[in-house]
């Protein structure tokens, strides 16, 4: 932090603010590399093998232990250091709960990689959010502005939206035995409504990356942490 330049907001120069934005920035690395990389075993599967998409994925075993684990710190730092308001801790308790229930099924591979690869769209927002009160004006708080929109254009809309497709149309047919057929469309509905919300805030940030890149500066910082907001309240719907 004392590297940084010091932001305006005096709870941001705390070392356990800069290093929560790094440790999120890992885990979005982490989960969204091994997201991306079970996206890619599926997409070169052969044909046919769509029995397989709704099983169980051992990459996707694995980042969604990284991703609750770092839930529950996040949840018990934040609460500590005074870094969550009440909403973010319902969101925070939702995901963890959301997420062991993902594991009780162990199935649902393919959606599973869809929703989690969406992480990678936490790197620039990240580096937005640290850096957004420290310099506003440099290139790179910019830079990242556009590239979080352009990151939430590629996996949250046009990814995410796949997924969800894919698993409403084909859930019928290739549904594992032991997943009860209610708990499926419980999982269907919200999926629906989880990607509604998506394109609803994509059109909000493909706004906010329009104003950066005409140069009329920042869009409201409110938009940019509603967005950021509506990225956890997604996945818990997820």
């Amino acid at each position: 932090v004392s590297r940084m330049p010091p932001s305006s907001k005096a709870h941001e120069n705390n070392i356990m603010y800069a290093g929560q934005k790094v440790a999120a920035s890992l885990k979005a690395w982490a989960v969204g590399s091994i997201a991306n990389l079970a996206l890619y075993q599926y997409a070169t599967m052969p044909t046919g093998s769509l029995g397989v998409a709704f099983a169980g994925h051992p990459l996707m075993d694995f980042a969604g232990i990284l991703f609750t684990g770092f839930e529950v710190a996040d949840l018990v730092l934040g609460l500590g250091y005074g870094f969550l308001d009440a909403t973010h801790i319902v969101h925070h308790i939702l995901h963890i709960a959301i997420c062991a229930l993902a594991r009780a099924t162990c199935g649902f591979g393919l959606l599973a990689a869809t929703l989690m690869a969406q992480e990678t769209s936490g790197l620039p927002l990240n580096y937005y959010l640290l850096m957004r009160h420290r310099a506003p004006d440099h290139w790179s708080t910019r830079a990242a502005q556009v590239a979080f929109a352009g990151a939430f254009f590629l996996w949250r809309l046009l990814v995410g939206t796949y997924g969800t497709y894919h698993f409403v149309y084909h859930a019928r047919d290739h549904l594992p035995a032991d997943i009860p057929s209610a708990q499926a469309r419980l999982l269907g509905a919200s999926l629906v409504a989880a990607n509604v919300l998506q394109w609803y805030w994509g059109v909000t940030i493909g706004k906010m990356a329009a104003r950066v890149l005409r140069a009329d500066g920042f869009a409201d910082d409110r938009t940019t942490e509603e967005a950021a907001l509506a990225l956890g309240l997604g996945r818990v719907l997820l």
